[in-house]
């Protein structure tokens, strides 16, 4: 329990019901985005391009809206399984369709709604595996912040800045 601004208790949801819920609202909107794919022909094209929607559909039906769903309702293992298939299939899925839209230049909006579904997906995995967003990942790996060598010259600093901003 947490303490509200006057003092009173809060109850705070559990980690995995927020995952659930997110996973639910994930595989409602995966309906209503492929409802909408196969009835608004706006809708493909901004998010698929000339993508065929059908082969797109029998992989991405089964990967991303059903086992999304099966992530908000299932328990234990399945739970964290189904999990792990929506999220791994929602990064894969990003990737290929932003290679697939820098060189095509269609389905630009199709990445953004990905991208932001890949960011959603791994916050609640790591909300159900860990119980948790894990913050400490900033903190240590290759994402983490670290002091600059001492060196004496300014120049080796500035070039190792340059390529990190033509890097990303």
């Amino acid at each position: 329990m947490k303490r509200g601004s006057h003092g009173t208790a809060v109850a705070l949801p559990a980690a995995g019901a927020l995952a659930r819920l997110y996973f639910a609202a994930q595989a409602a909107a995966g309906i209503a985005w492929w409802v909408g794919v196969f009835t608004i022909p706006l809708v493909r094209a901004t998010t698929l391009g000339s993508l065929d929607a059908v082969l797109v559909a029998l992989l991405d039906i089964p990967l991303f809206v059903i086992a999304s769903g099966l992530a908000a309702v299932a328990t234990g293992r399945w739970a964290l399984l189904s999990a792990i298939v929506a999220t791994g299939w929602t990064l894969a899925v990003t990737v290929l369709l932003a290679v697939y839209a820098t060189f095509s230049g269609e389905a630009g909006w199709g990445v953004l709604l990905m991208a932001a579904a890949s960011i959603g997906s791994s916050g609640a995995l790591c909300l159900l595996w860990f119980g948790r967003i894990p913050t400490w990942w900033a903190l240590a790996g290759p994402f983490a912040f670290r002091p600059a060598r001492s060196r004496a010259r300014p120049a080796p600093h500035m070039l190792l800045t340059v390529a990190q901003i033509l890097i990303f």
